[in-house]
């Protein structure tokens, strides 16, 4: 039995609507039923019963999703006692790999050299799942990206900054004197993608590039380190946040160059999300507070 089968159970229900479930969780429907299906094989019960106007909880369905939203809050508790008895706040994020590289990297840094009473677990991973850890409380706050601002169920948004991506280029690039580029240009060069960037629907980069045409994709890594490594010693380029230029050692040192893009929208927003259910209200306003310090020390462009 998983967290992620009960959660999916309990918005089924809420929702009378596999497919509403799914949608309003940015999630296959078939993830959602499929979950739904094995849970209820593992425990030998019917929890839904489907008909053409919906989907209705059985009894056992009902209690299930009952005691699951009290596991969840339970959860919450746990990770805070655990963290009560050295005086420190237990905190769980998870964020897009970008920003752990960067803007959380300077946060991190801020809470080691000035001995502020956290203690943060930091998981990396997609926006879905992001959303997915923060409604199940699995993590207390997610850093996440898109290109609009978020309106999600069970979950409040607040922005950060306003970005957007542009092209890293090496030396050895053709480009790498420009002062700009065309997107259709960009597009014609070899690629570095990370993990599934242009494989998945549900991508954010895949989601921005596919009006203006699929990239030349010559390799896949799962390391952005990796990425930036190979730029700078050969032709390949990658489309980047460029809040991620910030104190990058190959931007600094002229080894890449980060070309923007003059004729496509390419706009980023960057904030972070609660769940409005589990809250470690304390430890998240303190970390939150170091966040938009760092926001702004570095004059990252701010949001409206």
């Amino acid at each position: 039995m998983k967290l992620e089968q009960l959660y999916y159970l309990t918005e089924a229900i809420k929702f009378g609507s596999i497919s509403i479930a799914a949608r309003e969780n940015y999630v296959p429907q078939s993830t959602v039923s499929t979950s739904i299906t094995r849970l209820e094989k593992e425990l030998e019960t019917s929890l839904l019963k489907r008909t053409n106007k919906g989907i209705f909880a059985t009894e056992a369905g009902q209690e299930i999703a009952e005691k699951s939203k009290q596991i969840f809050s339970l959860l919450d508790e746990i990770r805070s006692s655990a963290c009560n008895a050295e005086n420190r706040f237990a905190l769980n994020i998870v964020a897009m790999p970008s920003l752990v590289d960067t803007v959380l990297a300077d946060v991190f840094i801020e809470i080691e050299q000035n001995n502020h009473p956290l203690m943060v677990n930091v998981v990396t991973d997609e926006p879905n799942v992001i959303l997915q850890n923060v409604q199940l409380g699995l993590s207390d706050l997610g850093i996440i990206f898109d290109n609009q601002p978020f309106h999600y169920p069970d979950l409040t948004y607040e922005p950060l900054f306003i970005d957007s991506y542009c092209l890293f280029v090496g030396k050895n690039s053709p480009y790498y004197q420009w002062d700009s580029i065309s997107i259709n240009e960009a597009l014609t060069c070899h690629h570095i993608t990370y993990k599934t960037e242009y494989e998945r629907e549900t991508n954010l980069l895949t989601r921005m590039i596919s009006p203006y045409g699929k990239p030349d994709i010559a390799l896949r890594v799962d390391n952005t380190e990796s990425m930036r490594r190979i730029i700078a010693k050969s032709q390949y380029v990658a489309f980047f946040p460029h809040f991620t230029t910030y104190h990058d050692a190959y931007i600094e040192s002229e080894k890449i160059k980060a070309l923007p893009i003059h004729d496509a929208n390419l706009t980023l927003y960057i904030g972070y999300i609660e769940s409005r259910n589990f809250r470690d209200l304390q430890g998240n306003q303190i970390f939150l507070k170091l966040l938009q310090k760092i926001v702004q020390e570095n004059n990252y462009q701010q949001s409206e």
